[in-house]
């Protein structure tokens, strides 16, 4: 752990100052060197043991993207300046399958022709077929009933 010299004291007012610098992130960033959107910039862990230096990162997991080199948790070295960000870079991932350089032309499917139905349950269409017949009959009968008694009149 490094400390600020010591310095002699006297009477004079004594101004010292001491100046602080965050500590640099860790950017994902693209194939064109600009910072990936909606990736995390984690911020570089301070050493435990001397607050003036940072440790290793890790690289992350960044959806639809892979690292460049390495794979997620692999440590990020930090670069010599404490306080700088370091890109590491990743590689888009392909999320449609590679379209060939000659495509083979796919034939278009014809519709089948829809085969008539057959009805599901025909003992309803003859029941159906019966009663329309004795209603018919009925009607007929009936007809005739009142023809007659109105000519007997």
């Amino acid at each position: 752990m490094k400390n600020i010299p010591a310095t002699k004291v006297t009477e004079e007012d004594i101004t010292k100052t001491v100046t602080y610098a965050s500590n640099g992130h860790i950017i994902p960033v693209d194939s064109n060197d600009q910072p990936i959107l909606g990736a995390e910039h984690p911020i570089f862990p301070t050493d435990p043991d001397d607050p003036t230096k940072v440790i290793d990162g890790r690289i992350l997991v960044v959806p639809g993207y892979k690292p460049e080199q390495g794979k997620p948790n692999d440590p990020v070295a930090p670069a010599k300046n404490p306080s700088q960000n370091v890109n590491v870079p990743y590689i888009k991932e392909s999320t449609q399958p590679p379209v060939p350089d000659n495509p083979t032309p796919q034939p278009t499917p014809t519709p089948k022709p829809k085969k008539p139905e057959t009805p599901k349950t025909p003992e309803k269409d003859i029941l159906h077929s019966q009663m329309n017949l004795m209603f018919q009959r009925h009607v007929v009968t009936t007809r005739t009933r009142s023809i007659r008694q109105l000519q007997n009149r």
